[in-house]
């Protein structure tokens, strides 16, 4: 007899070849279509870091011209790409919205709600807004609120049951609902940078706030989406919430590494394990059905390897992914990515044809 995990990738497998592929910002056609895009905000474009008084590598994007990353026109070239994005699209979560100050509060800014026009934006309280920019303020000199967001197409079909308990500027969570289908939890998150173990931590948290708004586990219903800043490798700690796979001690040596950014010792390594584990465990906890599902979305960001000091190599990074709970829900189509854009894997991100660092990714899900 086949073991489970073994059963668990095949039935993976099968899927991943039944999946449609689109042009990006093509007529996805579902019940559910999600987008998900990080914006790449302007006050993260190359600015002075007043904890090292540099500006940090992965902010310099030393590939592009001045002119592409001038904000003016980033900002019309964004609007112009939310536009395209198409009528059938019913959530758009979004990462690193700039927002603006209007009297006491942090608002989107104008010209993001005209490109979203038809769309209710929702976000964190204005005061944990407050809070981050301040923190801006203070780290890159600029008083501006950086934040996740998700927009909700108004009057076709989906609308806003409920928004999270305890959305903040990483991660907003927002029941949609409608007649004859029920609910869904949709979730657009930026994982930290920095740390696997706080990913994994903001992760599993988004996925127990939704299980403690809709109840269920094996019944729930959930999409996550957004730039979670990992792979999702075998022998990574995310890659085990979504595959069965363990690899063995060569895979998680590599992940360790790149997570760390040094070479782990034995106890590191031990560490490592541990976290991979109660990675898999909390998701199969708060699921009761196994494991997440990713969409076979591609590479997604694409510039000069921040990580190797003075390349001007281009390497592309699968950091972009929609993740979700298979035993409810089942895409059947997704958008192209940068496996399908040869110049822009040359040119780096942004270029003249996409004003982000990151493309957006969207699929359509069956209900």
């Amino acid at each position: 007899l086949l073991r489970v995990p073994v059963l668990l990738k095949m039935a993976a497998l099968a899927q991943a070849a039944q999946l449609r592929t689109a042009a990006p910002l093509s007529n996805l056609r579902g019940d559910l279509v999600v987008a998900s895009y990080n914006l790449l905000a302007p006050c993260f474009v190359r600015p002075v870091d007043a904890r090292t008084g540099t500006i940090q590598e992965f902010a310099a994007f030393k590939w592009c011209d001045d002119a592409v990353l001038e904000w003016p026109r980033r900002r019309d070239a964004l609007a112009q790409t939310l536009r395209q994005i198409p009528q059938d699209c019913d959530v758009i979560c979004l990462q690193e919205v700039e927002f603006e100050k209007e009297g006491d509060k942090r608002v989107p800014p104008a010209w993001l709600t005209d490109a979203l026009a038809g769309f209710e934006i929702i976000a964190c309280k204005a005061s944990i807004l407050e809070r981050n920019a301040k923190r801006n303020l203070r780290v890159v000199g600029k008083d501006v609120a950086v934040a996740s967001a998700v927009a909700v197409a108004v009057g076709r079909g989906w609308s806003v049951a409920w928004t999270g308990e305890h959305n903040g500027t990483t991660e907003v969570l927002v029941g949609v609902e409608k007649d004859g289908v029920g609910h869904v939890a949709v979730a657009s998150v930026h994982l930290d940078a920095g740390s696997e173990d706080k990913r994994v931590q903001l992760l599993g948290a988004t996925l127990a706030a939704a299980r403690a708004r809709m109840g269920g586990g094996r019944n729930l219903r959930v999409i996550v989406a957004g730039d979670m800043n990992a792979e999702f490798k075998v022998g990574s700690a995310l890659g085990a919430v979504v595959s069965p796979e363990d690899g063995d001690a060569a895979d998680a040596i590599r992940e360790c590494t790149v997570a760390l950014r040094h070479s782990p010792d034995a106890s590191e390594l031990e560490a490592w394990a541990e976290l991979r584990r109660i990675a898999r465990f909390d998701i199969q906890k708060t699921l009761r059905s196994g494991l997440l599902g990713r969409v076979p979305t591609g590479a997604t960001r694409c510039g000069y390897d921040h990580e190797v000091a003075g390349s001007t190599a281009m390497r592309a990074w699968s950091l972009d992914h929609l993740l979700y709970s298979p035993a409810t829900l089942a895409p059947v189509a997704r958008w192209a990515t940068l496996e399908a854009d040869a110049a822009s894997l040359a040119s780096g991100l942004p270029n003249a044809s996409w004003p982000s660092d990151h493309l957006p990714v969207a699929a359509a899900f069956s209900v």
